[in-house]
C-alpha cells in the first residue's frame, strides 16, 4: 500500500501549488513519515532551487533518510543562498553544525565514491568563494588543479612567457593573465604514449618553484632525448607520433590527449561565433550588407534568419537555454548573484560533440561563459582572459585561428565568445578606429535606465552612432577569421553560425514594452549546409539551436527530444506557432512576450520578481496585443491562449 500511495502523491504533486508542497514536507516530518517527506521535499527543490525553506526542508528530509550525502549538498547551497539573501531560515550557528554533522556522516561511511562526491562539492565551494573567473584582484596560486563537474582539471598559464621563465612567480587574475584550462589524465614522473597515436599531449612541467625547472627524457624506440623544461603553471604542447616514454625529473601534469584522426561521418570545423548585445533590428533598419559587408558576404551564402529571438534579457540566463535547450524558467539559472551551476540531469549539447569524438573548445572572455555555471562540460579546452583587458574580437579571432591551425589534423567544435558590442552600453573605450571615426558629440549621455546596468537604457542616439561603428570593427576582425575558413575547408566540411543572446535597450524605441520584439530579436546565420534558399522568415528561438546544429552535424541524442527545442522546416522539421521570452530577474518586474507572425503580446507584473524568483503574478499584471504594425487590437481569445503560455512556463514560480 506504501508504494501505491507514493504513486498516486506523485501524480498529484504535478498541480499542487508550491507553497502545498511545503505544508505536505511539515506534514509528513511531523508524522515521521520521511520518505514522504523527502518526495515532496523533492519536488519543492527541484521547482524552486532558491528558495530557503524549500532547500532548507529537502536538507532534513534527506538527513532524515539517511542520504547524508544529498543532505550535505543541500546544506552547502542554502549556506550560498544564506549569505547571498542576507537572510536565515536557520542560524548561522545551526547551520555550520548541520553541515558538519552531514559531511561526518559521509566520512564514517565506507563509499570512495560518494567521499570524492563530497570533497567535489567543498572544491566548488572553494571556487565560487574565490571568483577565479571574475575577480579582478591578483590571487596567490591562482594557476592550480580544478574540481569540476566530477572531473579533475589543471589550470594554467597561456602565452605567460615572462611570468613562466624571467619572473617564475605565482600569483594572477582573470585580468591579467590568460589561461588553459584541460582535463588531467595523469600527475606523476613517469607517461607511456602508445594508443592513439599520433596525438598532441599537453603538459605542465612545473607546478612549484622548488627544483625548477624540470627536465625531461623521452624514449621512443630506439632513440632518446633529454631537454629542460622552463615553462612554469603553463601548457607546453608536444606531438606524439610514435610509442613514447615520458620520464621526468619532477612531478609532472600530463593533460587528456588529443588524438589526431578525421572521421568522414564528422564535420572537420563547427564554429558557434556568439556575438553578444547584437539587436537584429538595427539590421532590419539598415541591412546587413551595410553594417558588417564581410558578414554578409559570408553568410549570404548559407542562410540568414529575420525571426530568430533569445529567451532571455541578459547573458547568464539568454546562454543556458542555448546550451540546454530549455527557457530559463526551466533550467532555473535565474539568480546570477547565487551561482548555480546548468543543471546536471540535462545534457547540454558541447556533450554530444564531445561524445561524438569532436575536439571541443570554448575560447573567449564572457565572464557569463564560465566554470562556475557549467561550462566545462563537453569542453575539452577552455581558453579564456575576462574580455575587457586582453580578449576583445582581434584577439578572440586571432586565438581562434590558432587553434583551429594547431589541431587542423582534428575535427573541432569551437565556440567563441565575442562580447564587444556589449561595451557600447557601458560607455567603455572603444577600439582605436571607433573612437576616431566617431564625432566628438557621441560621448554625451542622451540616456537614462530604469535599474542600474547597461540593460536597462532609454533610447540613445549617441550610443547607436557608436554602435555601428563597432559592428564594422567587428566585421573586420571576423573577415580574417571568414578567409581562412574558406581558404582551409570546402562548404561539406564546416558548419559556422552566428548568433546573439539579447539586444541593447539603447536601440529599443522609445513607448515599447521591456521585452520588446527590438530586444529579443536577435541574429542567427548559418555557413556550411546547403538550404533550398538563403533568407528565412520562419518564427525560431535560442531553445532550438542545439537542436538546429546537432542535426546539421548529423548527430542524434535523445536528451534533444527532452527539451524545449524545436527542430524547424528549413531543417526539415516544422515551425513553431510562437516564440517565448522572458525577464525573470529579481528585484525587477516579471516580463514576457510572445510572438507569432501575425501578433505580438506582452506582459508585465504589476509586483518586482522576489530574491528567490517567484512571482507573485496574482497581484495583477499589465498586458498588450499588438499587430506586426505595433497597432494594439482587442482580441479576448488570443489574449487568454498567450496567458496561458505564460502561466505554463512559469508554473514553478508563480502564485
Amino acid at each position: 500500500m506504501e508504494g501505491l500511495c507514493v504513486m498516486i502523491d506523485k501524480n498529484d504533486m504535478i498541480n499542487l501549488p508550491f507553497q502545498e508542497l511545503l505544508k505536505k514536507c511539515l506534514f509528513f516530518y511531523d508524522q515521521q513519515e520521511y520518505n514522504m517527506m523527502e518526495i515532496y521535499a523533492q519536488e519543492a527543490r527541484s521547482r524552486n532551487p532558491y528558495h530557503l525553506m524549500a532547500v532548507y526542508l529537502s536538507a532534513i528530509a534527506n538527513s532524515c533518510t539517511d542520504r547524508w550525502l544529498e543532505a550535505y549538498a543541500d546544506l552547502r547551497f542554502l549556506e550560498n543562498l544564506q549569505n547571498t539573501y542576507q537572510e536565515n531560515v536557520i542560524s548561522a550557528e545551526e547551520l555550520q553544525q548541520m553541515i558538519m554533522q552531514a559531511k561526518e556522516m559521509v566520512l564514517q561511511r565506507d563509499d570512495h565514491e560518494q567521499k570524492e562526491q563530497l570533497q567535489q562539492i567543498d572544491d566548488r565551494y572553494v571556487l565560487l568563494q574565490e571568483n577565479l573567473f571574475t575577480s579582478y584582484k591578483p590571487i596567490e596560486g591562482y594557476f592550480r588543479p580544478l574540481s569540476l563537474d566530477g572531473r579533475f582539471y589543471y589550470m594554467a598559464g597561456y602565452l605567460t612567457w615572462g611570468d613562466s621563465y624571467m619572473n617564475v612567480i605565482d600569483t594572477g587574475s582573470c585580468l591579467t593573465n590568460k589561461f588553459d584550462i584541460y582535463q588531467i589524465e595523469a600527475i606523476s614522473k613517469d607517461k607511456s604514449y602508445v594508443d592513439s597515436l599520433p596525438c598532441i599531449v599537453p603538459v605542465v612541467a612545473n607546478t612549484d618553484t622548488e627544483n625548477y625547472p624540470n627536465k625531461f627524457e623521452i624514449k621512443t624506440g630506439t632513440d632518446r632525448y633529454s631537454f629542460p623544461a622552463y615553462g612554469f603553471k603553463k601548457y607546453d604542447y608536444y606531438r606524439i607520433d610514435e610509442p613514447t616514454a615520458f620520464t621526468a625529473e619532477n612531478i609532472t601534469v600530463f593533460g587528456k590527449p588529443i588524438p589526431l584522426h578525421h572521421d568522414p561521418k564528422r564535420k572537420k570545423l563547427v564554429l558557434s561565433i556568439f556575438l553578444d548585445s547584437f539587436n537584429w533590428k538595427v539590421i532590419k533598419e539598415h541591412s546587413l550588407k551595410e553594417c558588417m559587408p564581410n558578414t554578409y558576404d559570408f553568410f549570404q551564402e548559407g542562410l540568414i534568419c529575420d525571426e530568430f529571438y533569445a529567451g532571455s534579457e541578459f547573458t547568464y540566463p539568454s546562454i543556458v537555454s542555448y546550451w540546454t535547450g530549455l527557457r530559463s524558467s526551466h533550467h532555473k539559472m535565474l539568480n546570477q548573484s547565487v551561482k548555480r551551476a546548468m543543471p546536471a540531469d540535462r545534457k547540454v549539447f558541447p556533450e554530444i560533440f564531445q561524445e561524438a569524438g569532436y575536439f571541443t573548445a570554448k575560447i573567449g572572455g564572457n565572464d557569463s561563459v564560465i566554470p562556475d555555471f557549467g561550462y566545462m562540460r563537453g569542453i575539452d579546452r577552455f581558453l579564456y582572459q575576462y574580455w575587457q583587458e586582453d580578449f576583445f574580437a582581434h584577439e578572440a579571432v586571432h586565438q581562434t585561428i590558432e587553434h583551429m591551425e594547431a589541431f587542423r589534423e582534428t575535427d573541432q567544435y569551437i565556440w567563441l565568445d565575442i562580447p564587444d558590442l556589449h561595451d557600447v552600453a557601458g560607455m567603455w573605450d572603444m577600439p582605436l578606429s571607433v573612437q576616431t571615426s566617431c564625432p566628438i558629440h557621441v560621448n554625451e549621455i542622451d540616456f537614462t535606465g530604469r535599474y542600474p546596468g547597461t540593460l536597462y537604457q532609454t533610447p540613445s542616439p549617441n550610443r547607436r552612432e557608436v554602435y555601428l561603428k563597432e559592428m564594422a570593427y567587428i566585421d573586420r576582425q571576423l573577415a580574417v577569421l571568414y578567409r581562412y575558413i574558406k581558404e582551409h575547408y570546402s562548404r561539406d566540411e564546416v558548419i559556422v553560425t552566428l548568433f546573439s543572446d539579447h539586444g541593447n535597450g539603447f536601440n529599443v524605441d522609445a513607448g515599447q514594452p521591456f521585452m520588446s520584439w527590438q530586444r529579443e530579436n536577435v541574429p542567427l546565420m548559418i555557413y556550411g549546409p546547403e538550404f533550398t534558399q538563403n533568407y528565412c522568415d520562419e518564427l525560431v528561438e535560442s531553445v532550438d539551436y542545439g537542436t538546429i546544429l546537432c542535426h546539421l552535424a548529423g548527430l542524434d541524442d535523445p536528451s534533444l527530444v527532452e527539451n524545449d527545442g524545436n527542430l524547424p522546416a528549413f531543417c526539415g522539421g516544422t515551425e513553431k506557432e510562437y516564440v517565448f521570452a522572458q525577464s525573470q530577474h529579481p528585484d525587477r518586474e516579471y516580463a514576457a512576450f510572445v510572438g507569432t507572425k501575425k501578433y505580438r503580446f506582452y506582459l508585465e507584473s504589476y509586483k518586482k520578481v522576489d530574491k528567490d524568483c517567484r512571482i507573485e503574478i496574482s497581484a495583477g499584471a499589465y498586458v498588450k496585443l499588438v499587430d506586426m504594425n505595433g497597432q494594439e487590437f482587442p482580441d479576448p481569445d488570443i489574449m487568454e491562449k498567450c496567458k496561458a503560455i505564460v502561466m505554463e512556463n512559469i508554473r514553478d514560480f508563480a502564485y
